[in-house]
């Protein structure tokens, strides 16, 4: 596992030096949303595809093992749902940075094609993987319905975590967390090999991510690392742990919520600006120190995630 984490870090940080430089040369950017904090609008043109390097080589290592080991199907399984969501994500990037437009693909249609991945993995899916899902000690058989909470893991925790990543090097060193702690309750081989290859892609991305960030995730990364984090739970049969190892995002997608019900209902603003990690900006914290105190958040949920498991599964 520490040669495929090497490989994994080398060739993902050779890649993203060399595109970043190609990208920066040819405006090919992030662009902000006027709404956002005003020191964020420096940031105006930062590369935006940093996640298409991730799974470009998450996916070629993830595919030489799963060749070499005859492992097709769970292959199959790991990397579906991290490139479907990253093509998606990636389209999303490409129309903002082409039209210098912070709104991308309409909602609707990126729902759309979230469903549509989703029913596809679901069908594939119900093949070798039983519907029984494991609340704690109590094992609930879901049938049919096992589809519509796949499509509820893959279409919210992709569009949570997308709200995570909105300050440089947050929604990285979230996922590296979430996934050394499904790396320790792993136990199949192949699943293990993705996840290891996983971290050594992200964590190369966080050399140039950190603040100051030379590229940004963009919704390419962001709503392929949200999926792949749901996928691993299902494919692990720990999807009640979802909750637990994602407690942030919800954190994150709830004070979304609840600013806009709030403002329709008032005309007036629980926090000044959502997700709530702007709010911390606007209040004057640093970005650096509010992406560690999120991440050691983040280790503790996971902690009590990995906890749980032991106690329960």
């Amino acid at each position: 596992m520490n040669s495929i984490f090497i490989i994994s870090f080398i060739f993902s940080t050779l890649l993203i030096f060399i595109f970043s430089k190609i990208l920066n040369k040819v405006s090919f950017g992030q662009s902000i949303r006027k709404l956002g904090p005003k020191k964020h609008f420096i940031k105006e043109g930062t590369p935006n595809i940093g996640g298409v390097f991730i799974i470009i080589i998450t996916t070629i290592i993830t595919l030489i093992f799963g060749i070499s080991l005859k492992e097709y199907k769970i292959t199959f399984m790991l990397i579906m749902p991290i490139i479907s969501y990253g093509v998606l994500g990636f389209l999303d990037d490409y129309k903002k940075s082409k039209e210098r437009k912070n709104d991308g693909l309409t909602p609707k249609t990126k729902m759309i094609f979230q469903i549509l991945w989703a029913v596809i993995y679901f069908f594939i899916f119900l093949d070798d993987y039983n519907t029984i899902i494991n609340v704690f000690g109590l094992e609930i058989n879901l049938y049919w319905i096992y589809g519509l909470f796949i499509l509820l893991c893959f279409v919210s925790t992709s569009n949570a975590f997308n709200l995570c990543d909105g300050i440089d090097g947050l929604a990285g060193g979230i996922a590296i967390i979430i996934l050394f702690g499904l790396l320790h309750i792993s136990n199949n081989k192949m699943i293990s090999i993705f996840i290891v290859s996983l971290i050594g892609s992200i964590l190369a991305f966080l050399v140039f991510n950190f603040h100051p960030a030379k590229i940004f995730m963009g919704d390419s990364g962001s709503l392929a690392l949200g999926v792949t984090i749901a996928n691993l739970c299902i494919l692990l049969k720990v999807e009640i742990l979802l909750l637990i190892f994602g407690f942030l995002m919800i954190i994150e997608t709830l004070s979304v919520i609840i600013q806009v019900l709030y403002y329709k209902k008032t005309n007036k603003r629980v926090f000044l600006m959502t997700p709530i990690h702007h709010h911390f900006e606007l209040k004057g914290y640093k970005e650096p120190k509010i992406t560690i105190i999120f991440w050691i958040f983040q280790i503790i949920f996971v902690i009590i995630g990995i906890h749980l498991y032991e106690i329960y599964y």
